[in-house]
């Protein structure tokens, strides 16, 4: 029961969240904040996510890398927008390439955790 409660939070948190990009250990983690040892494993996480959201999710598999959780319509609606502002100049092309550059970097850069050291 607590374990189906806390899979509830997780995609509650998911959906809340669909602006930034969110690894499936992020989401591991913070399953083992509301539920201690009962909390999924990667793998399970996967296949519940899966379950739950079906075809309107996407889970990056590189190797080497973290899977990253992205919602199709979130990653399509940003290349969907970099095509649409698209022209055959070539000067105002490079710039929808750099602002659709710059809008991928974003979701990076909030899914950085800060570290403070005090001298």
């Amino acid at each position: 029961m607590a374990q189906e409660f806390a899979f509830q939070e997780i995609a509650k948190f998911l959906i809340e969240n669909d602006d930034e990009q969110i690894t499936l250990k992020d989401l591991v983690d913070k399953m083992v904040e509301l539920c201690g040892e009962l909390s999924y494993t990667l793998t399970h996480m996967k296949k519940r996510l899966l379950e739950h959201f079906g075809s309107s999710i996407v889970i990056t598999e590189l190797n080497g890398k973290q899977n990253v959780i992205t919602f199709r319509n979130t990653a399509s609606s940003i290349l969907h927008s970099f095509y649409q502002k698209s022209s055959s100049d070539s000067d105002a092309y490079k710039i929808e390439i750099i602002k659709t550059a710059a809008q991928l970097l974003l979701t990076d850069i909030k899914d950085i955790k800060a570290t403070i050291t005090m001298i």
